[in-house]
């Protein structure tokens, strides 16, 4: 795995905050990519194997999306994982896996091992708020921490970029690389499907959270934010601005790749 002081040469200390890296699930044209990405993390499911090879071409480090605990009902594997889900996610309308039962633990392995082996420099860990305090399936963080290590000895990827789950930090951190979190400065609204400015009270907090993870666990801090209107990503801009992470800003699918 790349060490701390590698990847953090990736993000030079700032003075403000910048769009370094990009987040899209929509499948990306190498071509369209300006040369000053550090960072992109795809659906690695779109790609093959000299895909990769042209986006990181462009990239100083590629990332696949995974999560180890849930699977969305549209993915091609679905089935393959279909018996041992326990459960739904209202919000996105995946399914949350039993990776206590050894074969979903073994086919989320052999899942995640065939993304490294078409390239990716490593792996973006989805949902891992789910195995937190106050998750879903928060009993399913040792089959997690397992997967994660025994993934580490078998194929050493470069990279893991944690998303979510700051109380699993303690647990993760000498595991992980980076931790990118959602909507710190805004709040997108599921329901009425609004995308809006965070609470100041609220955004304070969440900063204030990020920063002492950032010092207590000597760790790199992403963060995605959500917005369509340029009113609104100004204000992102003026919030994140002078703080010790870099930014990214898209719709709430992430499937609008714009740079």
């Amino acid at each position: 795995m790349i060490s701390f002081l590698s990847m953090a040469s990736l993000w030079t200390t700032k003075t403000n905050a910048q769009q370094d890296f990009v987040v899209s699930y929509a499948k990306v044209n190498p071509e369209a990519l300006p040369e000053n990405i550090k960072l992109l993390i795809v659906e690695g499911s779109l790609y093959n194997v000299e895909e990769v090879k042209a986006l990181k071409a462009k990239c100083n480090l590629v990332l696949a999306y995974i999560s180890f605990t849930e699977i969305s009902k549209d993915d091609s594997s679905y089935d393959l994982f279909a018996p041992y889900t326990i459960g739904e996610n209202e919000t996105w309308g995946s399914c949350y896996i039993n990776l206590k039962d050894r074969t979903a633990l073994g086919l989320m392995k052999k899942r995640a091992l065939s993304l490294l082996q078409k390239g990716f420099d490593g792996l973006f860990l989805d949902t891992m708020d789910n195995v937190g305090a106050w998750g879903n399936v928060p009993e399913l963080k040792g089959e997690v921490l397992h997967l994660i290590q025994t993934i580490n000895e078998e194929e050493k990827p470069k990279v893991w970029v944690q998303n979510g789950g700051l109380d699993v930090l303690p647990q993760t951190h000498q595991l992980i690389t980076t931790v990118l979190v959602e909507s710190v400065a805004t709040d997108y609204d599921f329901n009425k499907k609004v995308y809006r400015l965070r609470g100041q009270q609220d955004f304070n907090q969440r900063k204030q959270q990020l920063l002492k993870a950032k010092k207590e666990f000597k760790i790199e801090i992403l963060v995605v934010e959500y917005a369509l209107k340029e009113a609104l990503k100004q204000q992102i801009k003026e919030r994140l601005s002078g703080l010790p992470l870099s930014y990214y800003v898209s719709n709430i699918a992430l499937n609008q790749y714009k740079y």
